[in-house]
């Protein structure tokens, strides 16, 4: 029986007659390798491009503060009075974690709005354990009227023993049944008055809810007037602050040109990894061209 050359499809790369396509199929390969790497390059690249735009957002807004800051330090020093620092620097500053002088008044700010939101953080504790205090309080007091209701059936159950001449009227009691009744009302009185107790606690406490609700948004509209009454300071305290704005304005510098450094390597990356794959795909389409010939 003769020999019948046949071909068919491997990896995306015909085998020939009379040819030897492994070749081929790993240099495809290969260039779909480098295209996964020159994506992941060029996906760092946008990444820390996407991270300088940002901080370049930022240092402009470093850069009007400062401005601001220079502005105020000199009209501290031609009046001789104190000047304003904006809410929304101050924001910043604290935020960023930014030096800068803090008189006594600022303080005293500082410590009141720590109180307030001291009272509110009380305030919302008390607020989240008051239905678990509703709670336990119905529980005590289902379980004292089941108390109650127990009671009650044994003293029935006392007077059912004795003759009656009308309803509830008992003619005569033992002594020891006397001393079981009598305890019996004393518990049936303590446990009433408790759960009257309970109960006028429960109705406090809901009342109470609204109470501090209301008590909360006093507080907030407070630390939000406080927050936004702006401090003053003299031309040397306004020198710290323009220190720190600098020194965070250079930082921001420093890391875009860092950031510009690893763009470039992840470019670098990308032109080499882009280069490999077009190569291999060349040299595929050879190979291809080849075998084609041997048909």
């Amino acid at each position: 029986m003769s020999q019948v050359n046949t071909f068919s499809p491997v990896g995306g790369v015909a085998n020939f007659p009379g040819g030897d396509s492994s070749n081929t199929s790993l240099q495809l390969r290969f260039a779909q390798l480098q295209m996964a790497l020159a994506e992941t390059a060029k996906q760092g690249a946008l990444d820390y491009m996407d991270a300088i735009e940002q901080i370049q957002k930022e240092q402009q807004e470093v850069a009007g503060y400062l401005q601001d800051a220079r502005q105020a330090q000199a009209d501290a020093k031609s009046t001789g009075k104190p000047t304003p620092m904006s809410p929304e620097m101050q924001a910043y500053m604290d935020e960023n974690g930014l030096a800068y002088a803090k008189t006594s008044a600022e303080k005293s700010r500082e410590k009141m709005i720590g109180s307030c939101q001291a009272q509110i953080d009380q305030n919302n504790r008390d607020i989240e354990n008051i239905p678990t205090l509703i709670t336990q309080n119905k529980q005590a007091i289902a379980a004292g009227q089941a108390q109650i209701d127990k009671n009650n059936q044994e003293i029935q159950a006392i007077r059912d023993k004795y003759p009656q001449h009308g309803p509830g009227v008992v003619v005569f009691v033992s002594p020891l049944d006397s001393i079981k009744l009598q305890r019996l009302a004393t518990d049936n009185d303590t446990l009433q008055r408790n759960i009257s107790g309970l109960q006028d606690q429960n109705t406090r406490a809901e009342n109470q809810i609204p109470v501090l609700k209301d008590q909360n948004k006093q507080l907030e509209k407070q630390i939000a007037i406080l927050e936004a009454a702006p401090i003053s300071y003299d031309a040397d305290q306004w020198e710290v602050a323009i220190t720190s704005l600098k020194a965070r304005q250079d930082n921001l510098g420093t890391n875009t040109q860092q950031m510009m450094v690893y763009i470039q390597d992840f470019m670098g990356q990308y032109n080499s990894y882009l280069q490999g794959a077009n190569s291999s795909v060349q040299q595929s389409n050879q190979t291809l061209a080849d075998l084609a010939r041997l048909r």
